[in-house]
């Protein structure tokens, strides 16, 4: 009995179990479920949005639902599945929604846009301006440079999965403007286009000026220091100078103007500007190539001048010499004044000599008579001092025959030297019987000291020769100025880059 009623009511409870579940689920889940007739239904995603996770509640708290993923009934989840909730008046309703995207966090995911390539000129079009995107990057065709265009498109390679941008550089055969191709111009607008050319290129000539005026400030400041030595500048350098450096700022106006940009009046200026400054840069060029020779002049005669000054004050001694002389040698006196008259006035024609030959050729006719004047200065010095030229000129016997003995060994033929050094002894020989005369013939003492010094130059001609060294002139010394800085004169030819014959300023206008 017992057992009975045990059964029973274990059978009364599960079914009472059995039907408060069916009752839960149809509440919950079933569709079409009434809530109660008193409740307000709300929903916060507004109804049937998928993509959006929303809550669904009736007033008062009495019931509150959430989409979820999962399946209908949750008994087999599925990740694409989503239970949406939502309102039908006052009731609630379940929709079991499969995702194309997936399910996540209660609403569909999205399916986001597969990436492509556009272009909205449709590939290579070079006459039309286009723009091609490619993973949202958008790039629009443009000029490289005034005759290359740069051509973005779109293309599939072989072995890609989808078309990607590509970039191309063409070649604009009449020009490249605002990232197109220009079209075939007309006769006119070729016309056009040359005479902007050639304008173009008188601008780029025009950027040269500044090089040309430094050029000439460094010319300038060559004959300052040349003017110190009494050389003036040439009068026609001169005049090319002052009219180049009037030109200067003209041709700086146009250095930054287009060609596009210049009017008529502006392009016959800019034409006749670079015509005179052709002519002008070649006459400054031939200059500047005679630059470094003038300097080497400058400083002959620097040492022309320093030479002279000296020669005044040996001769004053020497003429003072011959005065107090016993051997009666005044007419060297007026041989020697004589000489010093000539030789100044040789240098003051050297000094304003305009012409360079001419200025170089008074220089070695100068250099020959100073050499005279100090053979006879040499001559009044040893009858003066007798005695002192005897030991003198015996050192020069033996220094002779030094030198020979070095040019013998060094395998010169010395026989000739031999023999002016055997007469230049023979004449010093001649010397001592002079001297020890009573009274002393001053003439025969003279003519021997003179006669040495002529033997004793030939012996150094003939030596000189031997050794391959060109008797020259007193050694020069140069002035200390950089010649190299007169390559720069090659900018002065730049305007003559664009050779424009006479007329041709019509033809560019």
């Amino acid at each position: 009995m017992i057992k009975i009623f045990r059964s029973r009511r274990i059978w009364v409870i599960t079914f009472v179990v059995v039907l408060a579940s069916v009752v839960f689920f149809a509440l919950t889940f079933g569709k079409g479920v009434n809530a109660q007739t008193s409740s307000q239904c709300t929903d916060s995603d507004g109804g049937n949005d998928h993509y959006v996770k929303g809550v669904l509640g009736g007033t008062a708290g009495q019931y509150v639902y959430t989409d979820a993923c999962g399946s209908g009934t949750n008994k087999i989840p599925k990740a694409n599945h989503l239970q949406e909730w939502a309102c039908s008046g006052k009731h609630v309703t379940l929709e079991n929604y499969n995702c194309p995207g997936g399910c996540k966090d209660g609403a569909c995911v999205k399916e986001q846009p597969k990436p492509t390539c556009t272009d909205s000129d449709d590939g290579k079009d070079y006459s039309v301006k286009g723009e091609t995107t490619d993973f949202g990057d958008t790039r629009t065709d443009s000029c490289f440079d005034s005759n290359t265009v740069t051509e973005f498109y779109c293309e599939q390679a072989e072995g890609q999965t989808r078309p990607s941008r590509g970039a191309e550089q063409k070649s604009c055969e009449y020009g490249c403007k605002d990232g197109i191709c220009a079209a075939e111009p007309s006769e006119e607008d070729l016309d056009r286009l040359e005479q902007q050319k050639k304008i173009q290129e008188l601008i780029t000539g025009a950027k040269g000026i500044t090089g040309m005026l430094n050029a000439i400030s460094v010319m300038q400041r060559a004959f300052i220091q040349l003017a110190q030595q009494g050389i003036a500048m040439p009068e026609e350098l001169a005049q090319t100078i002052v009219r180049a450096k009037e030109l200067g700022p003209n041709m700086n106006d146009f250095k930054n103007k287009n060609a596009e940009n210049i009017t008529d009046d502006e392009a016959l200026t800019l034409t006749d500007n670079t015509n005179e400054l052709c002519e002008l840069g070649s006459t400054l060029e031939e200059w500047g190539d005679k630059v470094p020779e003038f300097l080497q002049i400058g400083a002959k005669m620097k040492q022309m001048t320093k030479d002279l000054k000296k020669a005044k004050s040996d001769v004053k001694l020497a003429v003072k010499a011959a005065a107090r002389s016993k051997f009666g040698i005044s007419d060297k006196v007026d041989e020697l004044n004589g000489a010093l008259e000539a030789l100044t006035v040789t240098s003051d024609d050297a000094m304003a000599s305009t012409d360079f030959d001419g200025k170089d050729g008074k220089f070695n006719e100068f250099y020959d008579q100073f050499q005279d004047i100090y053979d006879t200065i040499g001559v009044i010095n040893s009858l003066q001092n007798t005695a002192k030229a005897k030991v003198e000129w015996g050192k020069r016997v033996k220094n002779n025959a030094s030198t020979i003995s070095k040019l013998e060994s060094a395998g010169s033929d010395v026989s000739e030297l031999v023999a002016k050094n055997d007469e230049v002894k023979a004449k010093l020989d001649e010397l001592n019987p002079a001297l020890a005369k009573k009274p002393i013939d001053r003439d025969e003492v003279k003519w021997i000291f003179e006669d040495l010094k002529s033997r004793q130059a030939e012996f150094v001609d003939i030596a000189d020769q031997l050794r391959g060294v060109k008797s020259s002139l007193p050694k020069v010394q140069t002035v200390k100025f950089d010649a190299s800085q007169f390559k720069n004169f090659g900018a002065f030819s730049q305007f003559c880059g664009v050779p424009l014959q006479d007329g041709n300023e019509e033809e560019i206008l």
